[in-house]
């Protein structure tokens, strides 16, 4: 009887998977979901960033469809290096995103640098680029092609533009490049048609990573002129982007827009905002751009792994 006394009782546990994937179960689960059922209660952006890269370290780990260059190419990000304030449409978020205030839209430069610096240090950009004009931003990314990393010129894998945007239009200090300036005769035309040279036809991408660069009739019109034009598949948003990066969407050259030209617009500020459960999200992590809605943190096709990691 004393032994029996003595005899602690025995609590069975679930035990996750051993090794990284029974961590990543773990940790995610113990994290809880990203958000509350929709997008009325987003998180503030430092845990929201925090999510975001757990989300897509898993995505990345488990390599994921994307566009990636071949050896031999070099990859490059320009970001708006001009301190410019938003469009006066962007500066004032709405109730709901209750951690981001109206100063913290004022300008973005700072944290464009520091993702810059983060995408070196990973090694997924050889080349990070502040400019503070279009002139400026297409004459050192055409010289950085032909200058190359080790002194021998190299066609353009991944050229990423970060800065603001509007429907149709991606914006370098308050002036934006729009679809007439693929046409002959504009000013800055000449450059473009350098850089366009200068991208790896088999390999490139172009990402206008900028609030709604891809939204409604203008934001499809600019997309399908800048896919033709520079001849490689090109990557926005029809969302506003912050951390998370939603309606994002590649059109190859030759191809016709097929999402809705709705998404991403309305009267109502919370239903503009990007979140993870928005269509096509990406995290502002992501450096590949997606092939498809597959490959997002959201989409038709998650994945029930996904899904667990997600928290649903």
């Amino acid at each position: 009887m004393a032994i029996a006394r003595r005899k602690k009782a025995t609590i069975r546990k679930k035990v996750p998977p051993r090794g990284p994937l029974g961590s990543a179960v773990a940790s995610r689960r113990a994290a809880g979901p990203l958000l509350g059922r929709g997008d009325t209660a987003p998180l503030g952006p430092v845990r929201a960033l925090a999510a975001a890269a757990r989300d897509e370290a898993f995505r990345e780990s488990n390599g994921g469809s994307v566009v990636t260059p071949a050896a031999g190419t070099m990859n490059i990000v320009v970001y708006d290096g001009s301190d410019a304030r938003p469009p006066v449409a962007y500066r004032t978020p709405p109730a709901g995103l209750g951690a981001l205030n109206s100063s913290q839209l004022t300008s973005l430069t700072f944290w464009w640098k520091a993702g810059g610096m983060v995408q070196l240090f990973r090694q997924k950009a050889q080349k990070v680029i502040a400019a503070d004009s279009w002139r400026s931003a297409l004459t050192k990314v055409v010289e950085a092609a032909q200058r190359g990393i080790d002194g021998r010129p190299k066609k353009i894998g991944s050229l990423q533009f970060w800065g603001h945007g509007a429907p149709g239009a991606m914006l370098i200090n308050d002036r934006g490049i729009v679809t007439d300036d693929f046409s002959p005769g504009r000013p800055l035309h000449p450059l473009l048609k350098d850089l366009a040279d200068n991208m790896s036809p088999q390999h490139g991408s172009i990402w206008f990573r900028g609030c709604n660069t891809f939204q409604g009739d203008t934001g499809q019109t600019f997309a399908s002129a800048a896919a033709g034009f520079f001849g490689v598949p090109v990557v926005g948003h029809t969302y506003i982007i912050w951390v998370y990066q939603s309606g994002t969407y590649l059109l190859k050259p030759g191809q016709t827009p097929e999402w809705s030209k709705a998404e991403g617009g309305g009267n109502n500020k919370l239903e503009t905002y990007s979140g993870p459960r928005k269509p096509n999200t990406v995290s502002c992590l992501r450096f590949y751009p997606p092939k498809t809605s597959g490959d997002c943190l959201s989409g038709p096709r998650l994945s029930r792994f996904e899904r667990l990691l997600r928290g649903d």
